[in-house]
């Protein structure tokens, strides 16, 4: 017996679904383009927001959080852009071959869309045009393919043909069967002729033949296709891959010093690379594990496809604004030229005031013109030795500042277990540098990138506060390069500095201090090796300076990450000048602090403390490490007392 059908399925589901995807998809490009707009929002006003423009700064994953790696970047995305099987030509082609519509096939012929055929049954014994007039026909014809599914059309076929043992049995045939077909009208299954049938839902006799024929005559629906299904015989088993991802896992991952809030993409060191990290997999493989390596290419289609990592390399030469602009549809390049000019105008205007202050500090002693930098972090031990890229590494800071007129260089160095990289730290580096100038030198300009974190912020203008009301200096004017153009000439220290330790192995931050010292030969590096007892807290200064941060004169509201000139002065240690311009005729004014009152004159915090009252160390994991590598001999025996002296500081 055939299936009953039931009332007529006016809500299609799949066409639902067809319509959601299309909506999805329409929303998808709509993300895509407030993902631009916020980039290039962004870009123009926060370096943090993008990730910064200079060597950009890392920080070891935290113990627990390393292994990790792989389940954070798999719920996000891979690190390379994942195939998107919808949109594969094939896979569109069977979705407009499945809906009735006209399509290209793979040789290049355009096969046309299905339509419903007319078929007179004046004469038929089952009346098919009285009970299926041609609207009625038109409707099952289009509810047919707009299912857009070939198994629930062959479910539709099933569930309308039935298959009978033939009546006749006296005359000899191979056909042994005969095949009733059905169409639904107003809740009924009612009979029509085959010729009726298949020109209706204009399908061949052979496809309503192979539905039957695959179908379950017990649930009288069609199972699934098993085209392509099978496993292939060379598929490499699961626990290969276990093991190269276990591999993968056991690097130290390290997280951007920027862009925490916008992705969840991770760093392994610099040295590495797929190449070498496969031949580490390698040699695991062999002594440790005894089984054999798998290939080098599903090597890396693990480490693209499953982990969201990239190698660590310095990103001064890339504007990201620039790219991105660069990348447009002539058509959007037009809606955003505005914008694109302005940017180009402010980095011309930066370089040309770096020029200028360049010239005038060298005709006038009075006058100091400076670019500071903070370089990519320094790791040790520093060596070839494999086991060393399994290890948590100590961490070098290296805060370069490049007098522009004399050329002379000062690096002020220290490791972290003496000081994190943080405002107060850089800002220490700055005012010592400013402290030992000469008493002659009265107007100081510096030049920096637009990090927030480090160098555009109220700790920072604290710093440069007090020191023109402490020092003999008279003004301050700190300008900034603009976001994605930042070089400067401190950047040729470290490249100095890159290239000599790519010559040597380094053990303890005493060969980084040694090696910066030596990098250039003429006139070399000044290098102050700092401990946490050196570091003041002009963050928490700030706050006892800083009362007002967010008004200025106007009464308009500060915009930080806006400001492109920053002035302080002696005769107005209370004011705080900025320009959101270099071209703008006249500063504004941010009045930061109030007239002391008779009281509170004598109680006033005007002086920063120490940062540190004892070194902030490292994490236990990281010694442990370290102290392993000097035990193995990855680390040579008379470090090994550095390293056992390292404060291990709050997890």
């Amino acid at each position: 017996m055939f299936n009953h059908l039931g009332t007529w399925p006016y809500e299609m589901r799949e066409r639902d679904k067809e319509i959601g995807e299309r909506d999805m998809g329409t929303a998808q490009d709509g993300g895509r383009q407030r993902d631009r707009d916020y980039a290039i929002e962004g870009h123009m006003e926060t370096e943090e927001s993008v990730g910064s423009e200079t060597d950009i700064v890392l920080e070891v994953v935290q113990e627990g959080d390393a292994d990790n790696g792989q389940e954070d970047a798999n719920t996000q995305r891979g690190r390379k852009r994942q195939r998107n099987v919808e949109n594969w030509k094939k896979n569109k082609r069977k979705r407009l071959r499945n809906s009735g519509q006209s399509y290209m096939n793979s040789h290049g012929i355009q096969v046309p869309g299905r339509r419903m055929r007319e078929k007179n049954c004046a004469s038929c014994r089952y009346k098919c045009n009285k009970n299926f007039p041609e609207e009625v026909r038109e409707k099952i014809f289009k509810y047919f393919w707009e299912m857009g599914d070939a198994a629930r059309q062959k479910d539709f076929i099933v569930n309308h043909v039935v298959k009978r043992e033939k009546r006749n049995r006296e005359k000899i045939s191979r056909r042994n069967n005969t095949f009733e077909h059905y169409l639904t009208s107003d809740g009924r299954q009612i009979r029509v002729c085959k010729d009726f049938f298949l020109k209706t839902l204009d399908v061949s006799e052979k496809f309503a033949r192979s539905a039957g024929g695959h179908s379950s005559s017990e649930l009288g629906i069609t199972p699934p296709s098993k085209k392509g299904r099978h496993a292939p015989p060379n598929k490499v088993p699961e626990s290969s891959k276990d093991k190269i991802r276990e591999h993968i896992n056991s690097f130290p991952k390290l997280e951007s010093h920027y862009s925490r809030k916008d992705t969840n993409k991770l760093y392994l060191e610099g040295s590495l690379n797929l190449p070498k990290m496969y031949a580490l997999y390698q040699e695991k493989c062999e002594q440790e594990w005894k089984i054999k390596p798998e290939k080098q290419s599903l090597y890396r289609t693990v480490f693209d496809n499953e982990f969201n990592l990239a190698f660590h390399t310095p990103k001064k030469d890339a504007c990201k604004y620039c790219e991105w602009y660069q990348r447009l549809e002539d058509s959007e390049k037009t809606n955003h030229k505005d914008e694109y000019d302005a940017h180009q105008l402010r980095k011309t205007q930066a370089r040309e005031q770096k020029e200028n202050d360049k010239n005038k500090a060298k005709e006038h002693e009075s006058y100091k013109a400076v670019t500071f930098d903070l370089e990519q972090v320094l790791t040790t031990p520093w060596s070839n030795v494999s086991s060393l890229y399994y290890s948590r590494k100590l961490s070098t800071y290296n805060l370069t500042v490049y007098e522009l007129g004399s050329k002379d260089v000062e690096c002020y160095m220290w490791h972290e277990g003496e000081g994190c990289r943080g405002s107060s730290e850089i800002s220490t580096c700055v005012y010592k540098y400013l402290k030992e100038l000469s008493p002659h030198v009265k107007h100081v300009v510096l030049y920096s990138d637009t990090c927030g974190g480090q160098n555009r912020n109220a700790a920072f203008s604290t710093m440069c506060l007090h020191a023109v009301s402490s020092l003999p200096l008279s003004t301050i004017d700190h300008k900034y390069m603009e976001s994605g153009h930042s070089q400067m000439e401190c950047d040729s220290v470290h490249a100095a500095v890159e290239t000599a330790r790519r010559k040597v192995s380094i053990y303890s931050p005493d060969g980084y201090y040694t090696l910066v010292r030596m990098a250039r030969k003429n006139d070399p590096y000044s290098v102050h090796e700092l401990g946490h007892k050196d570091f003041l807290d002009f963050k928490s200064l700030s706050n006892h300076i800083l009362k007002n941060r967010t008004k200025d004169g106007e009464g308009q509201a500060v915009h930080w990450q806006k400001i492109k000139w920053f002035r302080y002065m002696k005769e107005e240690q209370k004011t705080i000048f900025f320009k959101y311009d270099f071209t703008a005729p006249t500063f504004r004014k941010m009045t930061v602090a109030k007239q002391a009152t008779r009281g509170s004159r004598g109680t006033r915090t005007t002086q920063p403390s120490s940062m540190y009252e004892s070194p902030p160390g490292i994490s236990a994991l990281k010694k442990k490490d370290l102290l392993t590598l000097c035990t193995n001999g990855s680390i040579p025996h008379y470090y090994a007392e550095f390293y056992n002296t390292l404060t291990v500081g709050s997890e």
